[in-house]
């Protein structure tokens, strides 16, 4: 302080003059990979007499704004004579803390120092700066809308902050279309008159609007897929996404920011717009805004035993009036047909067939069955021909509820879950219900609790003597089949909630009760020994299924023989192996580049079951980088394999 006294002193006296400081908000964000985007600040000082605007010292996040970085920009102002040709005899900064530093300082140089909370400098500053951005970062306000003022934004992000943490995108889905209407006055648009909840995977969460059932169904499927293709593709969506601040429209984040509106979370600043293309957006006006708000207040208090009416009925208190709205789940209340389904692009679920297997069970426990030609009687009598909707139906409890899941399988939406609980509704030891509940709720410790039910359901069904009489062989018995999937259901819950150490014991059992591990257990298993370096298990897992063609199998028992026993000749057989399954996992290992080239491909998709031979390597690679980089020699091994392979050796 004393040093920029003593410049300040050395500067001429020239009657009255003004330095202005103010804080200034810079319209862009910071990025780093040690620590979150954030709006850079900067101290700038001027002086108005000569119109001059001093460099700022440094950019520092809001929380990190101090008095000694305005000093520090204060002693360079004073310090350039194209800024400061005179000694300053009022200097006004809109920092409070900094001119009670400023006037118990400057006061013996007669310069008198005034705080003022709001300036006309820091606005005028700041548009110049955001004059200067692009449009399309900068983006149209949520004011720009027509007659949006503040209080209607306001009672905006009050409702999608409480519809925020609500999280509805656990109950609905893109599959359950919502049927709107109000009476609202004026009415909105009749693009807004049919909504679907997004976010079931806990990402992108929003809500997508279109203009009718009609328009819905030709989209269907499409919907949950990510909104930037969509609108590549020419379509003009109406929605509000829900991300973090740094994804706003600048003035946006500014508005949030400097007005304290609500809002539910970091990633949970809402964004109603509507995409027109690539790159063109579209505000609400207050008319659709205030539409928005009264969906998002409905749906935010919506519960299960609504839904399982299909109707949800509300009178919603806004700043313009009580308004009255009605809300349908159309699928539901008139469900579409299996074809219909399948033909928007859903996959059919295979579990659906064992019907026909369950119904020839029930058969045989009321019929005389000796030699297989009476099996094969029955067949063509009872099930050759009809289709599943035409089965024999098993009348017993347990088989009045596998109806239920029978037909769930082939539903979406809601109308799945509620045929669950219907079936829970007539057997409470429905295992494969609660497996139908799990699978449709995507929060993984709800649908954990959901499988932890189905198993016990399911073996208080089966009683303890199955799990002796038919160890090794469950996936053989249409009635064990449900207790599998519960379980495995539950593994990848576990693994879902970082819980990977808990999952391994009812792997093993699992993979006890079905040695052909028909659920495909075996490959997350694999994955989470192998970051846990828990090698000897790993090993125990990969011996259990030698003729595994998973090229990982074969390499992970080459690559854990050889850190066991070094360069054997067991080892070395087992390498040769492993590379007349995927020569192209070991290229993967050996040079990073072509893994990531890999990933580059059009086609790339981490699916275990791909045809790509390049994504099967890739995700083959992934559990034995880490054993990779541990094992001294390893690469030299590999490429002598190669060699030996390819035959030039």
């Amino acid at each position: 302080m004393e040093i920029l006294k003593r410049t300040l002193a050395r500067l001429p006296e020239e009657g009255e003059c003004v330095w202005e400081g103010v804080w200034i908000r810079l319209p862009e964000w910071v990025t780093g990979e040690d620590r979150p985007p954030f709006r850079p600040w900067s101290f700038v000082w001027v002086n108005p007499a000569v119109d001059l605007i001093g460099s700022p010292p440094g950019l520092v996040s809001k929380d990190e704004r101090s008095v000694d970085l305005a000093l520090r920009g204060l002693m360079a102002f004073a310090q350039n004579r194209k800024h400061a040709q005179s000694r300053p005899t009022i200097v006004v900064v809109n920092d409070e803390d900094l001119a009670i530093a400023l006037e118990v300082e400057l006061a013996d140089l007669r310069i008198d120092v005034l705080y003022e909370s709001n300036m006309d400098r820091q606005k005028m500053l700041q548009a110049d700066f955001y004059e200067f951005s692009k449009p399309d970062y900068m983006g149209p306000s949520i004011l720009d809308g027509q007659d949006v003022t503040l209080e209607r934004v306001r009672s905006f992000a009050d409702a999608a902050a409480r519809f925020h943490a609500a999280a509805p995108w656990e109950l609905l889905t893109s599959n359950d279309p919502i049927a709107i209407q109000s009476n609202q006055r004026p009415a909105p648009a009749m693009v807004l008159s049919h909504a679907a909840v997004l976010g079931a995977d806990g990402e992108g969460c929003s809500v997508a609007f279109c203009e009718s059932l009609e328009v819905f169904k030709e989209r269907a499927y499409p919907l949950d897929r990510d909104l930037g293709e969509l609108t590549r593709q020419g379509a003009r969506l109406w929605g509000v996404m829900f991300a973090p601040m740094s994804c706003l429209p600048l003035l946006d984040a500014d508005l949030w920011e400097d007005e304290a509106l609500p809002v539910a979370g970091e990633k949970a600043y809402p964004f109603p717009v509507c995409f027109q293309g690539a790159t063109k957006l579209e505000r609400p006006n207050a008319t659709d805004l205030l539409h928005m708000e009264v969906c998002l207040r409905t749906l935010a208090n919506v519960s299960e035993d609504e839904l399982d009416t299909g109707r949800i009925q509300r009178t919603v208190a806004t700043g313009d009036g009580p308004i009255e709205v009605a809300m349908t789940l159309p699928f539901l209340l008139d469900p579409p047909p299996r074809e219909q389904v399948l033909e928007w692009g859903f996959e059919p679920d295979r579990r659906a067939g064992e019907k026909a297997t369950r119904a020839l069970d029930a058969l045989a426990r009321t019929q005389t069955i000796e030699t297989r030609e009476d099996l094969q009687r029955i067949i063509e009598e009872q099930i050759t021909g009809r289709t599943l909707d035409d089965l024999p139906a098993d009348l017993s409890p347990p088989g009045q509820a596998m109806e239920f899941c029978f037909q769930a399988y082939d539903s979406i939406g809601w109308r799945k879950r509620q045929l669950a609980r219907q079936a829970l509704a007539i057997d409470p030891d429905c295992a494969e219900a609660y497996v139908l509940l799990g699978e449709a709720t995507p929060n993984p410790a709800r649908a954990l609790t959901y499988f932890e039910q189905g198993v016990a359901a399911g073996r208080r069904a089966l009683g303890e003597d199955r799990f002796e009489t038919d160890r090794g062989h469950f996936w053989k018995q249409n009635d064990t089949r449900p207790y599998a999937r519960a379980l495995r259901g539950m593994v990848a819950e576990l693994i879902a909630l970082g819980r990977t150490e808990e999952s391994w014991g009812l792997c093993w059992s699992l993979l006890d009760l079905d040695r052909g591990d028909h659920l495909g257990v075996r490959h997350d298993f694999l994955l989470t020994l192998m970051e846990a370096s828990s090698y000897e298990d790993a090993l125990r897992l990969v011996e259990r299924f030698p003729q595994e063609r998973q090229p990982a199998f074969p390499y992970v028992r080459a690559l854990l023989v050889y850190r066991r026993d070094g360069n054997t000749a067991e080892a070395w057989r087992l390498l040769i192996k492993a590379m007349r399954v995927s020569r192209m996992v070991a290229d993967f290992l050996l040079d990073p580049k072509k893994r990531e080239k890999a990933t580059e491909s059009p086609d790339f998709e981490l699916n275990l079951y791909s045809r790509n031979r390049a994504v099967k390597a890739y995700l083959s690679t992934i559990p034995l980088l880490q054993l990779y980089e541990e094992l001294p020699g390893i690469h030299v091994w590999l490429r002598a394999g190669l060699e030996k392979v390819r035959g030039r050796t």
